[in-house]
């Protein structure tokens, strides 16, 4: 299963380590580390991250895990 892993790198709830070593773990994820972005303020964001996000899930086939862009 495809997974599109999001974390800011000023998320002082989980650190930005933990996600970093969870997506080297599987091919399966795509990993985007967002800067500035805290565990909170992320959620608030879908003004700079929703497209991204929805593009990201249209292109997935199922059969591949599309990069991120």
């Amino acid at each position: 299963t495809c997974m599109l892993l999001l974390h800011g790198t000023d998320d002082a709830l989980l650190p930005v380590q933990g996600a970093r070593e969870l997506a080297r773990e599987s091919s399966q994820v795509r990993y985007v580390e967002l800067p500035g972005e805290g565990h909170e303020s992320l959620a608030l964001r879908s003004d700079r991250y929703g497209a991204a996000i929805a593009r990201w899930l249209v292109r997935g086939d199922g059969a591949s895990c599309p990069d991120f862009e």
